[in-house]
Formats: C-alpha cells, sequence, structure tokens
C-alpha cells in the first residue's frame, strides 16, 4: 500500500532508463519535501519516465503523489486513469482513484472506487497469507468505513523475517486509530 500499497508488476522487468529517473525523482522529492519546485521536478521526471516505459505502474503511482501533494487533483486523477488502462485489475489504482475523489469531496465515487479496489483486491489475492496482502486488505475496510478488530487473528499470515506480530498489530492499531484524513494520506507518505 503505499504503506503495503504498492503496484504490482507481474513480474515484468522494466526499463533500467525509466527506474533511474524514477529513483531521481523519490530523490528530488524527498530531498525538499514539500517543496512545489521540487515536486514539480519529480513529476516532470515521472512523465519522461512514463513515455519510457508505461507498463511500469509505480511511477504512475509516484506521479499521483508528487500531484497531489502539490494539489493538481485533476492530473492526479488523469494519471489514474491511464495507469488503469495498462492495467485495469489492479486494486491499489481503485483505491488511489478513490482517494483522489475523496480528497476533491466526490465521497460518493471514493467508496465506489474503494468498493471495487476491494473486490479486485479479493479476485486477485483471496486469502493470501502475504503480510502486504493482508495489510492492503484492512486499509481498504477502514477505507469503506468497516470496523476493523485490533486483536485480528494473524496466524494464518506469513511474517517477514524481521517482522513480530506485535509489529504487525502495531501498524493495524495505527491504521485503526488515524483519523480519516491522516487514514487518506497513509499511501501519499
Amino acid at each position: 500500500m503505499m504503506l503495503a500499497l504498492c503496484a504490482c508488476t507481474s513480474g515484468r522487468r522494466h526499463d533500467p532508463h525509466a527506474i533511474e529517473l524514477n529513483n531521481r525523482a523519490v530523490v528530488v522529492a524527498g530531498l525538499h519535501y514539500l517543496n512545489d519546485d521540487s515536486l514539480r521536478f519529480a513529476v516532470e521526471l515521472l512523465n519522461q519516465a512514463i513515455g519510457i516505459d508505461s507498463s511500469n505502474l509505480m511511477l504512475y503511482f509516484n506521479k499521483t503523489k508528487y500531484t497531489v501533494m502539490l494539489g493538481l487533483y485533476d492530473e492526479a486523477s488523469s494519471t489514474l486513469a491511464a495507469a488503469e488502462s495498462k492495467s485495469e485489475d489492479d486494486p491499489d489504482v481503485a483505491v488511489m482513484q478513490g482517494i483522489v475523489a475523496e480528497m476533491q469531496g466526490d465521497d460518493q465515487s471514493a467508496q465506489q472506487f474503494y468498493e471495487r479496489g476491494l473486490a479486485l483486491h479479493d479476485s486477485k489475492y483471496g486469502n493470501s497469507s502475504n503480510l502486504k496482502h493482508f495489510l492492503n486488505r484492512i486499509y481498504i475496510e477502514l477505507l469503506l468505513g468497516h470496523p476493523i478488530d485490533p486483536n485480528i487473528n494473524l496466524d494464518s499470515i506469513a511474517l517477514p523475517d524481521d517482522y513480530l506480530i506485535d509489529d504487525v498489530r502495531g501498524i493495524i492499531s495505527t491504521l485503526i486509530n488515524s483519523d480519516r484524513e491522516e487514514l487518506l494520506r497513509v499511501p501519499l507518505r
């Protein structure tokens, strides 16, 4: 999700130059966080990267992140529409579309995108024991306003070696206790 939300790229190898441009954009935006000129330059780099490798969804997600930070919601929506045309079954695209719609005040469309994101997630990942998929599903449920039990059963979740159950419970607790604005900004961090 960008908490764990990240575009799955179906194992395809992406153009190294596009990846390099993406990495530069992330560094530029990170070094001068919330500096509009840096964010605009990062968007320019990502536009170049998308021109080189339009199949890499992470490029679209990063561009969306920076355009939202600039308050350019229409451009963010257009970027996500382009991403959707590349991967119609990616739940992360639908969730991000919902976040942008909600930030624009279109709660009805946002809910529809979140519902689509949840359906796509369940269709694609089912009852996956993957931690990222598990946390993404919780995140989408929270965006939909569904209650999450902080003591949810984690027995079936495969944890990476560097994670403990308490770490996962901490992440879940942070999400549950986030106000709406914080919850919407999780993928934008």
